[in-house]
């Protein structure tokens, strides 16, 4: 297997995760996925992908998977030229029809370690891809379902009720953040 890059390991030598996790993909892909929160920003040719904790006033957005797994973290894929910011505002519209107000402000990134051999076709950094997470806030009221299945039943969720969630450990990781 692969070594992962050096620029990146030496990136999050003194960096400490809030969280960590194994994941399946549908594809057959194993990962270990890792949560930092930090200000320094990554090597962003690394970067594939955005996602962000999307706050309305006292509530966060949420969502399940077709697994029914509940996550907080909608977004996306970065396309050729496209600026993270640029990226996250048009994942937002697209995923759940919000529109995000102000500027986000960068939180830290997860950082995607595939565990098994690189699969025949794939095009993105590997053995590690990263994507940088923000916290961005709306003004929506409601929620638009759209046809991307990887965000169902998308909704706003108080934050006294954030504990209720089942979250998978990256994701609750960032939570200290709000």
């Amino acid at each position: 297997m692969a070594e992962s890059d050096a620029r990146l390991v030496a990136f999050i030598q003194d960096l400490v995760s809030v969280g960590a996790q194994r994941e399946t993909w549908p594809s057959g892909a194993v990962l270990d996925i890792t949560a930092f929160l930090t200000e320094r920003v990554p090597p962003l040719d690394l970067v594939s992908g955005v996602r962000a904790i999307l706050r309305n006033g006292d509530s966060i957005l949420a969502f399940e998977d077709p697994t029914e797994r509940t996550h907080i973290l909608p977004g996306g894929r970065l396309e050729h030229g496209e600026s993270p910011t640029a990226c996250l505002k048009r994942e937002l519209r697209e995923e759940c029809g919000c529109v995000a107000v102000g500027e986000p402000r960068y939180i830290g990134f997860l950082r995607f370690h595939h565990v098994t051999p690189r699969q025949d076709g794939y095009r993105y950094p590997y053995p590690d891809f990263l994507q940088l997470l923000y916290l961005a806030d709306t003004v929506n009221d409601a929620v638009e379902w759209s046809d991307e299945p990887w965000v169902q039943c998308p909704r706003f969720v108080p934050l006294s009720h954030l504990d209720d969630l089942p979250l998978p450990p990256t994701e609750r990781g960032l939570l200290s953040v709000l």
